[in-house]
């Protein structure tokens, strides 16, 4: 073939060949694009992202395409001397469908949380597309009177789901985020949303549920229809509000009166231990009235009024482990829906009136288009036609299933009620009943052999889960300073062709990352740290500004304060040093590769999890560490490390005992470095004794994690969930909900007064010299 035929192929082919593009890059977005939520892999997001900037380059291609076609007729007449004089009459069909690709898919409005901020580009851009839609429409048409009409009924839908995403763009960006009303609780959250379904669904569909319910949900009864959760929505705008020191003394009261329950009762609760489950149930219903399903606000560094925070506190406290992980994990989602997808908008009675007449007028054109008459027409542009229109409503009937029928509003669940339908919803349960019938049928088809039912049922919420909202992930990121180092003294081609562009810092960002799904136990131990700290530590205004301001003095006055010197530094500079000291501890004792095999194992790991993930932080992120974190004092490090090996002509060693051995022993002499008051560090910490050692670098690395934690700023965290989320962002959540300092509390109060300081104790004025943002 030649060059010629291939551009007379390409001029006869380009429009069909962007639209059905365009139609695929839909596809590919919707199935794929709720996946960001989690720890995905790099190439992946790579044409996650590469999509959603090619759906709207092709769609506004397409449209200019077809405007240079019908402003020109003679190249549109040249592109084949055999095409009939109306075969342009479908396109006036391709303009509108365009304009709905052009609205995108509801789970990736924003890539970025900086897209949000553009929205007066969007409306600038979805203006200007419609008006060269309406153009196309006018130049194209026929005169046939049903595809005139299913030309109009398609128009209409366009213009409504076009205009969506400025709207959602607008309501997600951070002036908005700002100026709404606070979030309401987690059975308030969707109100609208069922009342809509309610209201709206079912009277459109009472016959056709009625004869459902008779089949599949006899015992449900009508009564259930219009009470899901009405009655039970509690807000705490009526309290009386609390100043910080009314709302320690009620936290401390409530803390007091909290640990003397179990002792009455812990006899019973060891010889019952279903009486504990259904306890946790209780307290779980109890609670979720309470908790912020959409803590937004927090990521606008709007912390709680005291009065909410402390019934946040007192009902997130009352919750074991795993339901207290739903909820953080509920949380962060939910914010990663109103930041980067359409949720506001679908949170809005106009949104959902305008998403269902998009899906009916959609299915209106094609079945007008059916009806139409076609006779001379190319036979392409009918194919492609139906393709598109066939294809979009599909897509929007799909998108609309998720959005309705797979209810997204969090319920937390307990272990023993997991296999409960969410709710009571009839076409809640009507899809769960369809769903197991379909999945039964399949497996009776392909002789899968059953399994049992618990298992069966979890696994069938979490596909559930999955098409709704999906759980957050538990991945915590890991680097680590002396692997990199020893990368760098035998470098791959890639490495070195990134170094002689310069990159190569960037190359071992990306690369070289790695995630452990381990993330449980450094949140029990920070659990755990937290509830100590209102227990023993925390009983007034002093001390509760102390405590939040620790990053390592607590664990250090109660088994070391010879050490206290390692955590007056800089916090950038004491992380790397605890990170190198933990590090060289882990190696001389065999364990960072291999792993533990000793009763300290799991204590081990999270120190060694930690110690990475926060040399993590510095390097990759270093502004959610802490603001003004220097990223160069790693590559300082890796320069000093090289000194002591390079610099005497020798390799480090791949061993990671003698590696170990061997820098304690080159930087004994050395200059007053950072790896020479690591070494120090990690000599002292080796002289407590294995036991009492990781004890301590356990501490001291919750309170540093807790502490850098709630010194970030609520965007960065949110701008981490557009990228996966950082585990620290979990932690931070946890503090949030557990009644911690936030940022903008350290900012906005005032200075304690000196008699308060007088009375936390000496080293308060110490601490808050140096742990102060």
């Amino acid at each position: 073939m030649s060059f010629a035929a291939v551009i007379q192929w390409w001029e006869a082919w380009q429009l069909r060949v962007l639209a059905i593009s365009c139609l695929l890059l839909q596809w590919f977005l919707f199935f794929s694009a709720a996946s960001r939520k989690f720890q995905i892999r790099g190439w992946f997001r790579f044409f996650i992202w590469l999509s959603y900037l090619s759906s709207d380059a092709l769609a506004i291609y397409a449209l200019a395409t077809l405007y240079n076609r019908h402003n020109n007729p003679a190249a549109s007449t040249a592109r084949s001397t055999s095409t009939p004089i109306n075969s342009h009459g479908l396109e006036v069909l391709w303009a509108p469908v365009l304009l709905i690709h052009l609205a995108g898919q509801d789970t990736i409005t924003a890539y970025n949380i900086e897209d949000n901020e553009l929205w007066t580009r969007h409306v600038i851009t979805v203006a200007s597309q419609v008006t060269v839609a309406v153009y196309v429409f006018y130049k194209s048409w026929s005169g046939e009177k049903s595809l005139l009409q299913a030309a109009i009924v398609l128009f209409l839908a366009g213009i409504l789901r076009c205009s969506e995403k400025p709207w959602a763009l607008h309501r997600a960006s951070i002036n908005s985020l700002v100026s709404d009303p606070p979030a309401g609780s987690f059975l308030s959250a969707n109100r609208k949303r069922r009342e809509w379904q309610q209201k709206i669904i079912l009277n459109i569909m009472k016959r056709l549920v009625q004869e459902c319910l008779k089949n599949f949900a006899p015992r449900i009864s009508q009564n259930q229809v219009g009470m899901d959760g009405d009655g039970e929505d509690e807000q705490e705008e009526g309290e009386s509000p609390l100043t910080l020191k009314g709302y320690i003394q009620h936290a401390a009261q409530f803390f007091a009166e909290y640990e003397e329950v179990p002792d009455s009762g812990e006899q019973d609760d060891q010889n019952h231990e279903e009486n504990n489950e259904e306890k946790q149930d209780e307290e779980l219903e109890k609670a979720i009235p309470h908790l912020p399903t959409e803590p937004r606000k927090l990521f606008v560094d709007l912390p709680f009024p005291y009065a909410r925070r402390l019934s946040i506190l007192q009902s997130f406290f009352r919750l074991d482990g795993p339901s207290a992980n739903r909820v953080l994990q509920a949380g962060l989602s939910n914010t990663f829906d109103l930041v980067y997808t359409k949720e506001r908008v679908f949170q809005t009675d106009y949104g959902l009136f305008v998403r269902t007449g998009g899906m009916i007028l959609n299915f209106a054109s094609l079945g007008l288009f059916c009806r139409s008459h076609k006779h001379g027409y190319v036979r392409g542009d009918v194919i492609v036609t139906y393709i598109l229109l066939a294809g979009t409503a599909a897509l929007e009937a799909l998108a609309y299933s998720r959005l309705v029928f797979l209810n997204n509003e969090f319920v937390p669940r307990s272990s023993r009620v997991l296999n409960e339908p969410p709710n009571n919803n009839p076409l809640d349960q009507l899809w769960d009943r369809l769903l197991k019938r379909a999945t039964e049928a399949i497996r009776r088809r392909l002789n899968i052999p059953r399994i049992s039912r618990s298992s069966r049922e979890n696994n069938y919420y979490r596909f559930r889960s999955w098409l709704g909202r999906p759980r957050w992930s538990k991945a915590v990121a890991q680097y680590n300073l002396l692997d990199s180092f020893t990368r760098d003294t035998r470098p791959t081609v890639l490495s070195r062709v990134a170094s002689w562009f310069s990159c190569k810092g960037y190359l071992d960002r990306i690369q070289h990352v790695e995630y452990k799904p381990s993330s449980g136990g450094i949140t029990e131990a920070v659990h755990a740290y937290l509830r100590r700290g209102w227990i023993e530590y925390i009983h007034d205004v002093a001390t509760y500004r102390r405590f939040n301001s620790r990053r390592g003095q607590w664990t250090l006055e109660r088994y070391c304060r010879e050490l206290s010197w390692s955590v007056q530094k800089p916090f950038d500079e004491s992380v790397l040093l605890w990170h190198i000291a933990t590090d060289l501890c882990l190696r001389k004792l065999g364990c960072y590769h291999q792993g533990p095999d000793q009763s300290q194992g799991p204590l081990i790991a999270r120190c060694r999890e930690m110690s990475n993930y926060m040399i993590y932080l510095l390097f990759v992120q270093p502004e959610m560490l802490l603001a003004g974190t220097r990223r160069s004092l790693f590559t300082a490090a890796i320069s000093e490390l090289e000194e002591l090996f390079v610099g005497n002509g020798k390799k480090p060693p791949v061993e990671d005992s003698v590696l170990s051995r061997e820098i304690f022993a080159e930087a004994a002499s050395g200059p007053a470095t950072s790896i020479h008051e690591a070494c120090v560090l990690g000599r002292a910490l080796q002289r407590l004794g294995d036991e009492k050692m990781w004890e301590v670098v356990e501490g001291v690395w919750v309170e540093m994690l807790c502490y850098s934690a709630s010194r970030c700023r609520g965007y960065l965290h949110a701008k981490s969930l557009g990228s996966g989320g950082e585990y620290l962002s979990y932690v931070w959540m946890l503090l949030s909900y557990m009644g911690m300092e936030s940022l903008a509390d350290r900012f906005q109060q005032p200075e304690p007064a000196e008699e308060d300081m007088v009375a936390a104790g000496p080293s308060t004025s110490q601490s808050q010299g140096f742990a102060r943002v």
